[in-house]
């Protein structure tokens, strides 16, 4: 079962007069995804600091039921991780926030859902280190949790063994993406996954895997995922014969030749990195689950040939917020620990089980059913 967590208030308490001038939003309304049996969040919290003072983040907490029960704690060395400021491209200690500036920290808190939890209180907690003197402060929220049912997609990819490759903690992964359009921030790939393929010892190429021709995944069926209508296509962008060769577009070019196939009334699945001339689909043209739509490539933003996939609210492949989607089943084989080990060694397996309506873990290991 899946909850949207609504926020319904969202004040300030604090132990001193200078209080107010640290500011916190969420990005857009979150929901959770079921993921290794657990409800998780994705959260990003644009955090402001409004003073006239330079302003040092200590700690932060999550607690529910504004109880002692922590969900989340961090001290400052890991805010250093979950913080990014999104004005700079080099890397700076966003715990020190001078005068005007805003980071954006990321959370994906696992939450409880039971019965008893249909309302919760959430309190952010933190330190800050001001003019030599450390003031507590509380932020405190309510949660009202709605039950709704999981967007429910059936498998983009037939045969063979697949990689969910992605994980929330890399710095330049798609959930730390933020583009910039409409006058606000969008986050599209909140929840995107790179699905790359693999033979049984963990490889994604055979001989020469510069040649993409040599790729397992390669030229592979990319099916829709429900039924539904194409909004948009791209279909004119080149692709290299070998990764070597392969030019690095921009952002705006980043999907390569891409599918975005409306499931439903408000949610747009992007298949993007699609192989010249594989699109089947025009705009308009009402699909069913299962058709092959088109063939995996090595278009667009790409460091080899993979499906991206992802699910966002409208039909804009940078300017949408990417939502939760579960796959109706997957059989799990493994996961890659230690990325380092991705295609030249095999995973780290646990016995197959087949898994019902979730997303598929960072690196795991899977097989579609």
């Amino acid at each position: 079962m899946k909850y949207i967590f609504t926020y319904i208030l969202f004040s300030v308490t604090t132990l001193s007069s200078f209080s107010q001038q640290l500011t916190l939003r969420l990005s857009s309304t979150p929901e959770t995804v079921l993921i290794n049996g657990s409800a998780t969040a994705y959260l990003e919290y644009f955090i402001t600091n409004n003073s006239t003072d330079t302003l040092v983040l200590e700690k932060l907490e999550l607690v529910t039921n504004e109880s002692t029960a922590t969900i989340l704690s961090l001290d400052r060395s890991q805010l250093r991780t979950r913080l990014h400021r999104p004005e700079f491209k080099t890397k700076v200690d966003a715990t020190v926030m001078p005068p005007g500036t805003t980071n954006v920290l990321y959370l994906e808190p696992v939450l409880k859902t039971g019965k008893d939890q249909a309302q919760q209180a959430v309190l952010l907690r933190y330190t800050v280190n001001h003019g030599g003197r450390k003031e507590n402060h509380t932020f405190r929220g309510s949660l009202v949790l709605k039950k709704k049912a999981p967007l429910v997609l059936g498998t983009p990819l037939r045969e063979g063994t697949w990689v969910a490759v992605y994980d929330p903690a890399w710095e330049r992964g798609h959930r730390r993406v933020l583009y910039k359009g409409d006058s606000a921030m969008h986050l599209p790939g909140r929840y995107a996954i790179d699905f790359i393929r693999v033979d049984d010892q963990g490889r994604y190429a055979r001989d020469n895997e510069d040649a993409i021709g040599n790729w397992y995944g390669y030229s592979a069926d990319v099916l829709a995922v429900s039924d539904g209508t194409v909004l948009s296509v791209r279909t004119n962008f080149p692709e290299s014969a070998t990764l070597s060769a392969h030019h690095q577009p921009g952002p705006e070019d980043a999907t390569g030749n891409y599918i975005a196939l409306q499931v439903s009334s408000d949610r747009v699945a992007f298949y993007e990195h699609l192989k010249p001339g594989s699109i089947r689909v025009q705009p308009g043209q009402r699909v069913k689950k299962g058709d092959v739509i088109a063939s995996l490539g090595f278009t667009g933003q790409s460091t080899g040939p993979h499906l991206h996939f992802h699910v966002a609210d409208r039909n804009s492949p940078l300017r949408a917020e990417g939502v939760p989607f579960v796959f109706e089943s997957f059989k799990m084989l493994g996961a890659y620990t230690n990325l380092e080990n991705f295609g030249s060694k095999m995973w780290s397996p646990v016995k197959n089980k087949v898994v019902l309506q979730e997303r598929p873990a960072p690196n795991t290991v899977i097989v579609f059913e």
